[in-house]
């Protein structure tokens, strides 16, 4: 049986592999796909595209650059603060400050920051949205980086940011998938019992 369990394995990988071919080829001339996040929001997934490029299945695969590129887009827009572009450069791989140690769950938050959180959600709360632009395979990027984070240890314990977090991945997934097929594959991912990993063919 395990035999033939491997052999089915092998048969839905290179179907995903053939569908995200067909999908890229489809979507080189196709126009971008923009998306407007609330202010919260794009915090939300500027902070999950982050744990999804140090996620050690995504960081070394070819889609990780999108998710910089994207994330660095929101940040960008979103960041309307000094103090809070910082604490946001400090979550890249190689951005400023980020040597400091990784994401602890079970460490004390730290008042400093929870007092520039609290002041910049409360700016938010009546800020204009932000409206990000980006290739279709960078948004497909972006929506496995999404279903990735939802794995991380910060994602799990917070309902408020998995619902977020999810929320705007399958939004990025309804506006993406021109396709039923692709819709499934993508779809597969956010089932955490299918041991996501990005890979090249997906």
């Amino acid at each position: 049986m395990a035999e033939t369990r491997g052999g089915d394995m092998a048969e839905r990988d290179a179907a995903g592999v053939q569908l995200m071919h067909e999908a890229l080829m489809r979507w080189r001339d196709a126009p971008p796909v923009t998306v407007t996040l609330e202010r919260t929001g794009a915090w939300t997934v500027l902070l999950a595209l982050q744990a999804a490029v140090a996620h050690p299945g995504f960081g070394g695969s070819s889609w990780a650059p999108a998710l910089v590129t994207v994330g660095r887009q929101i940040q960008e827009l979103a960041c309307d603060d000094a103090e809070i572009y910082a604490t946001a450069e400090r979550g890249w791989p190689g951005g400023a400050g980020s040597g400091a140690a990784p994401f602890d769950p079970d460490a004390e938050p730290d008042p400093a920051h929870l007092e520039l959180f609290a002041a910049a959600f409360a700016r938010w709360k009546d800020a204009a949205p932000v409206t990000v632009s980006a290739e279709r395979r960078h948004i497909w990027a972006v929506m496995m980086g999404l279903q990735t984070a939802m794995l991380h240890p910060g994602v799990q314990e917070s309902a408020a940011m998995a619902r977020t977090v999810e929320s705007i991945g399958r939004q990025l997934q309804e506006a993406l998938c021109d396709d039923p097929e692709l819709y499934a594959l993508a779809e597969s991912g956010w089932d955490p019992a299918a041991g996501f990993e990005p890979g090249e063919g997906r």
